[in-house]
């Protein structure tokens, strides 16, 4: 079947169109409006331009809706507010509700993925008013998009062929995170329109100046000197038409693209090494007269926008840049090798596919899968050359083969404008390269035809199909892009859509999550905890790259409150100190409190990661708050009985080690008790300063699992064998890693304190160390038979 469609790879870009603007409308359908990136920061431009018919300012001062995207250059909210001008948005105070604990560029965590509370019968689609207007500007941008894909073609055509041309399209048209993006109110896809656009012009005009050059050379050697000035006078005539074919669109697109976004000024940038470059070459009035017209055009278009800035923010920000990062703010901590190295995670995954708030993320083997794509296609533009430029010698005229360079020149100055702006604020994401994504991919699809030669060479008595190189390429075109668009179909409703899905409530709680009710009274109504369901005594190490602790909990509100209050929950490590926390509306994280109804329960899933500086082997508390925003402070606690509860503790869990350490006491023991349990030694020295109280470090070692809670006794003892001081207690500060928790390998450093009776005089004394179970009070022995560790030490004056 194969064989019998069209050979003519122009002939399937209205399919690849087609295929991308239907998946596109599936990311437009399962995000709800506001959710994708920016967009409730977007929108609000557009909404205030459209019922005003004025830009909205920056108020440092005051918390905004647009927050700092108030300061991005104008173009495509004044496009997108005609677009939706016929509409009544008067309704946007109504459906506009920021979830402003949502877990914002954080995919590990479940739940609490939207950025709004929303109504699913306001949020419904297509609605109207706001709603409306997100999902029609949505339809809008999705144009922009295949405006995009047309240029990576032309790209591909210009530089190469058509079979690449196709492969462009089809990587761009096919990629998730470039259909998210397009599919969203969001100005970078005018932006990556018109970067596409300005690149391929700069392209075209750079061939053009390549050719005037060959042509001249060309009539030097063949001609006298003066029909030579004259061919030259003729040049003159082909520069003025060459500059209206490509240095004014040029110049055009140039302008609107700095009208729209400030990173396009890097291909101004582009613009001004290029005719350099050429005027360097062969004539300075290509630099001076070309690329001052289109230098001055560009900046002309967006002269008004500087103007405005100047005289809003300052004469010294025509850009509006520093009022923008004045609002949105900078980094906390200085951007370092290796918070660069753990940042680049995030740029490869938000460049392929980071939905949401940067908070949805495909599963790792499918971003191994696009990565190894981009790599073999990388090494094979490189490697493969000579398929490249044979196939430019039999298709496009020999000068047509220079250029490739400014499309790595662009790739790079976006990447240093994008780490620039990363060490001001945590931005290091992949989408923002997009203006260079059409030329990205150009390289990318030239590379992996690159390979299809050596391939077939290899396997030409192999395998059959492989001996006519014209249609094997078309065959991996098909196979390729069917792999892609599969993807990502399945990226929208299998990983976008469930994180959306409006939680149902149930009617009770489940037998074994059912506990008494503990119920947070608030001023306007009370919210119980009515179940539980917890593994106990999990282990869990610190570090988001770890395993959390799953907690469900099941809420209920018998007196509603007209209030919204958060669900809290802390961990607490050593000393108490907090080192996990989730703070979330309830219901993950979807639906407020005072929407819920008396008979509803919810059930509410949390997954709470530990701290990089909580210190290991520790039994964690956790602890349940309902907390109020307003006045910043818990709600009290009581239970159904009515008993006031200063901590509601659900349970503990684990803190284990990465890594297990290695015993190193100054006195080496090796005293081996029942269940598993080692004294390894001491760091008591022989000889002490009588005082009040003695210092006592152990250090045990964990060879098994104890089957319950020991406490560790520590006494000092006279000669006649009369316990004189004492400092019992549960091992590690009182308690904070019971023996209950040991586990294999474990090596616990343990203080403790010894408080030594009035009456005790300078002299010979001996220590007895062991442990005992607190209740019965019998003591666990030594596999030697004895019941303690003793050992001798003195003490003076």
């Amino acid at each position: 079947m194969i064989k019998s469609l069209p050979s003519n790879p122009r002939s399937y870009l209205p399919i690849v169109i087609g295929l991308y603007f239907f998946l596109g409308i599936i990311y437009v359908l399962v995000t709800p409006a506001f959710e994708a990136s920016d967009e409730y920061k977007h929108y609000p431009v557009v909404h205030h331009l459209q019922n005003t018919g004025k830009l909205p300012v920056l108020n440092p001062e005051i918390k905004q809706r647009w927050q700092q995207e108030a300061a991005q250059p104008p173009l495509y909210y004044i496009i997108m507010a005609a677009v939706t001008y016929p509409l009544d948005t008067s309704d946007l105070d109504a459906v506009y509700e920021e979830n402003s604990y949502a877990f914002i560029g954080n995919p590990n965590q479940i739940r609490n993925k939207n950025l709004m509370l929303h109504n699913p019968t306001d949020y419904a689609f297509p609605n109207t008013g706001s709603i409306q207007a997100v999902y029609l500007i949505r339809l809008v941008t999705l144009f922009l998009g295949m405006g995009t894909i047309c240029v990576a073609w032309k790209i591909g055509n210009l530089l190469h062929n058509e079979r690449t041309a196709l492969l462009a399209a089809i990587l761009t048209a096919f990629q998730p995170m470039f259909i998210f993006t397009n599919a969203a109110v969001n100005n970078d896809a005018l932006a990556n329109l018109l970067g596409a656009s300005g690149l391929y012009l700069l392209l075209r005009l750079n061939q053009a100046l390549t050719q005037e050059e060959e042509n001249v050379h060309a009539e030097t050697q063949r001609h006298t000197e003066g029909t030579a000035i004259a061919s030259i006078g003729t040049l003159s005539h082909i520069r003025k038409q060459r500059f209206f074919r490509y240095g004014l669109p040029l110049a055009v697109i140039l302008g609107l693209a700095m009208l729209t976004k400030l990173s396009i000024l890097g291909l101004l940038l582009l613009t001004g090494i290029v005719m350099a470059w050429h005027a360097w070459r062969r004539d300075w009035r290509i630099l001076f007269i070309d690329g001052l017209a289109i230098f001055v055009i560009a900046i002309a278009m967006a002269a008004p926008m500087f103007i405005r800035n100047m005289q809003l923010y300052g004469w010294t920000d025509p850009t509006a840049v520093g009022v923008f990062v004045e609002v949105q703010g900078t980094r906390t901590d200085p951007l370092t090798w290796r918070g660069f190295i753990g940042e680049f995670g995030t740029f490869y995954r938000n460049y392929w596919g980071q939905f949401g708030g940067i908070n949805i993320a495909m599963p790792e083997w499918l971003y191994n899968l696009y990565n190894l794509l981009f790599i073999v296609g990388i090494i094979g533009f490189f490697v493969n050359k000579s398929y490249r430029q044979r196939s430019f010698e039999a298709e496009n005229p020999l000068h047509q083969k220079k250029g490739w360079w400014i499309i790595f020149a662009w790739v790079g100055i976006i990447l240093v404008l994008l780490l620039r702006w990363t060490f001001i604020y945590y931005s290091f994401q992949g989408r923002l390269v997009f203006p260079a994504l059409a030329g990205i991919n150009v390289i990318i699809a030239a590379g992996l035809l690159g390979w299809i030669p050596p391939v077939k060479q290899l396997f030409a008595n192999r395998v059959a199909g492989f001996s006519n190189l014209a249609t094997v390429p078309l065959k991996f075109h098909g196979s390729l892009g069917a792999a892609l668009f599969i993807s990502a179909f399945l990226l929208a409703v299998v990983v976008i859509r469930p994180n959306y899905a409006w939680p149902e409530s149930l009617t009770s709680v489940p037998a074994t999550a059912t506990i008494d009710p503990i119920r947070y009274t608030a001023p306007d109504g009370t919210i119980e905890l009515v179940g539980i369901e917890f593994v106990p005594d999990q282990t869990v190490l610190s570090g988001g790259g770890s395993d959390p602790i799953d907690i469900t909990l099941y809420w209920q509100a018998p007196e509603p409150p007209t209030q919204d209050y958060l669900s809290a929950i802390n961990v607490l490590g050593r000393d108490l100190e907090v080192v996990g926390r989730v703070n979330r509306h309830p219901a993950w994280g979807m639906i407020a409190v005072s929407d819920w109804e008396p008979e509803q329960v919810w059930q509410d899933d949390y997954k709470v990661w530990i701290s990089d500086n909580a210190e290991p082997l520790t039994e964690l508390q956790i602890v349940v708050d309902m907390y109020d925003p307003v006045a910043g402070e818990a709600l009290p606690a009581e239970t159904h009985d009515g008993i006031p509860l200063s901590l509601v503790n659900i349970g503990v869990a684990r803190l284990g080690a990465h890594t297990q350490l290695e015993p190193n006491p100054k006195t080496v023991l090796n005293a081996e008790f029942a269940e598993g349990i080692t004294l390894v030694g001491h760091d008591m020295p022989a000889e002490m300063t009588l005082g009040p109280t003695l210092p006592l470090v152990l250090t045990w070692q964990a060879n098994s699992t104890p089957v319950q809670d020991y406490t560790i006794f520590v006494q000092l003892l006279d000669t006649n064998n009369q316990v004189v001081g004492s400092g019992d207690a549960e091992p590690v500060n009182n308690g904070e890693y019971p023996t209950r928790l040991w586990r294999t390998g474990d090596v616990i450093v343990d203080k403790h304190v010894i408080s030594v009776d009035d009456n005790v005089v300078a002299g010979s004394y001996r220590i007895a160390v062991g442990l005992y179970d607190r209740s019965s009070g019998v003591r666990i022995p030594l596999l030697n038979g004895e019941n303690a560790v003793t050992w001798d030490v003195t003490l003076t004056r």
